[in-house]
């Protein structure tokens, strides 16, 4: 008698365990929804040559994140390019509060520059009470609905949406100056 009830535990189990697998399975594929990438090609007169762009793309680096040596992967003046991982701070008012981590890589040509923000990824603080959302592109966030809930995903989405669309203004910004132009005022 003993035996049956356990050998029926044993299957309730097993069929649980199944059924558990096959849900994390189907979930696992159905996060990725859409890329989280912002990407142009910006046309300038050809007075912006591939180098004072490349040149200014520095600048801009150099401006906007806290240590330049620390998040250009890859600057080739000659190919016009410059690869930089940084991040941005979610705000501590936040349950979510963390940083936002990206790739930003800037590509020059005589006239032209291209731009993409790629690879983002949300990761929490050590203080705060949330948990790590993982790459935006997930429609759920690495450490669950439980930890995170829905809105604050959404909330870190939406503030790496609006912090990246400032950068991208002020990259635009700083890549239009012409600096021929510039030093024969002063």
């Amino acid at each position: 008698m003993f035996n049956k009830l356990k050998r029926k535990a044993m299957k309730k189990i097993f069929y649980l365990f199944v059924i558990f697998a096959l849900f994390v399975m189907t979930n696992i594929q159905a996060q990725k929804t859409s890329d989280f990438i912002y990407e142009e090609v910006v046309t300038l007169d050809s007075s912006f040559t591939q180098s004072l762009l490349f040149v200014n793309a520095n600048e801009w680096v150099a401006q906007s994140f806290k240590s330049a040596n620390d998040v250009i992967q890859m600057a080739d003046k000659d190919a016009g390019i410059i690869i930089a991982k940084g991040f941005f701070s979610i705000p501590t008012t936040m349950i979510c509060e963390g940083n936002v981590y990206f790739t930003v890589k800037i590509q020059a040509k005589d006239g032209k520059y291209k731009y993409t923000f790629s690879d983002y990824s949300h990761e929490a603080s050590i203080t705060s009470k949330g948990g790590t959302g993982g790459s935006l592109e997930n429609e759920k966030p690495d450490c669950g609905n439980l930890i995170m809930i829905k809105k604050g995903w959404l909330r870190v989405k939406e503030n790496a949406d609006n912090t990246t669309k400032e950068m991208i203004l002020s990259l635009k910004e700083s890549l239009s100056k012409n600096e021929l132009a510039a030093n024969s005022e002063w």
